[in-house]
This record gives structure tokens, C-alpha cells and sequence, in this order.
């Protein structure tokens, strides 16, 4: 039996996969609402595959990860997001992740990379594999985002939509210091001025829609 720990902050997501796996009768599904959670559970817990979304509030997917790796877990994670940039996914599997799927996958797709992962194997969506090709250029080649740190990463996209210091420290239950802080930093790595050029420089990216 594949044991599967969803971790998703929306329930209606959680829901969805419960039923989109209810007919694969090799697959049972447990729940987490966020990475805090989800890091206790996988303590606790047994586990074949965590099914894990990259954006939420309090620890992120990639710190989620960042701790799994830390902890030298044998737990095989499969990303489930809606962010299908390169960046998001080299970022997660450069730190462990098995798999990539976004959340417009098939219901089957869905269980074959949940099968697959759990088998010791990898599997990334094939809309996703042009994505590989960013992880093997070197780090002049590479776009100045793609030098941000993940925090810095994520506090980029929500700058990028338009959202102000207190609504970002909100969101990530952060210090609204330790945002300004992040924000220099992105500023001065990607060499721009303002929230205004982060935005125009995340439509022309492709990466406007990640948050």
C-alpha cells in the first residue's frame, strides 16, 4: 500500500486529491494543512510519498523540503503546484524533490507519478522538462532571479503582484523588517530600482503569475 501525506493549505485542493485517488486501490491518503504540519506528521508518521505545494503561509514547500533533506528522510516527496516557471522547478528538485507535477495535471497522471515516486523512481510532467535545461547553465548564463535564495524567490513574486510589506510579512508570517529586508537584497542582486521594474521584469519572465 502507497501511503500518501497530502500537504496543501487549501482544503478544497486536499479534497480534490482524496478524490481523484479514491479509485486507486493501492493508495491511501492522509492530510496536512501546511509545512509545519506536515514536518510533525512526517515525524510521527510512515510515509511512501508527500504529495507537497510549494506556496504557503509559514513554511514553504521549499523550506519543507530544506528540513526533509536536513533531516536525511527517506520520504520520497512529489511537488503538487500551480507554478510551472522554471525557477520553481529546478529550485525543487535541485532540493529533493522526485517529482513535479502542476495541479492541472490528470487525475491519471496524477496516480502515475504517485506510483512511479514511490517505486524509487522520478517523474516531471514532459510540459515541464525544457525547465531541466536552466540547471545545467552555469551561473552567468543564468537569469538574476534564478540567483535569489528561495525566501528572497518568494518574497519577489508577491512584490510583483503589488503587494505591500505588510501584506507579504502576513503572508509568510514574517517580521515586515525582515521583508524590507529581503526586498533590498532583491533589488540590488537583480539590479533594479523599484516594485515597479520587479513587476515588469516577472511579466517579461514569465514568472507574474506565481503567487
Amino acid at each position: 500500500m502507497i501511503r500518501v501525506l497530502v500537504v496543501d493549505d487549501h482544503q478544497v485542493v486536499r479534497a480534490g486529491v482524496r478524490q481523484f485517488l479514491a479509485d486507486a486501490s493501492d493508495i491511501t491518503v492522509s492530510e496536512a494543512s501546511d509545512g509545519e504540519q506536515a514536518l510533525e506528521r512526517i515525524r510521527t508518521g510512515s510515509w511512501e510519498v508527500v504529495l507537497l505545494d510549494l506556496t504557503m503561509p509559514g513554511r514553504s514547500g521549499l523550506e519543507v523540503l530544506f528540513e526533509l533533506k536536513d533531516r536525511s528522510t527517506k520520504v520520497r516527496v512529489l511537488v503538487f503546484s500551480i507554478h510551472s516557471d522554471e525557477a520553481s522547478v529546478v529550485r525543487a528538485l535541485k532540493e529533493g524533490a522526485a517529482g513535479y507535477l502542476t495541479k492541472d495535471c490528470t487525475p491519471q497522471e496524477l496516480v502515475k507519478a504517485i506510483r512511479r515516486v514511490a517505486g524509487g523512481g522520478h517523474y516531471v510532467m514532459a510540459e515541464l522538462t525544457d525547465a531541466l535545461v536552466v540547471s545545467l547553465q552555469t551561473d552567468d548564463e543564468r537569469p538574476p532571479h534564478e540567483r535569489l535564495s528561495d525566501r528572497e524567490y518568494e518574497v519577489m513574486c508577491l512584490l510583483s503582484r503589488g503587494r505591500s510589506l505588510h501584506e507579504i510579512a502576513h503572508h509568510l508570517s514574517l517580521a515586515e523588517s525582515t521583508v524590507s529586508t529581503y526586498r533590498a537584497r532583491i533589488l540590488e542582486k537583480m539590479n533594479l530600482s523599484n516594485n515597479a521594474e520587479v513587476t515588469r521584469y516577472a511579466i517579461d519572465h514569465g514568472i507574474y503569475d506565481d503567487v
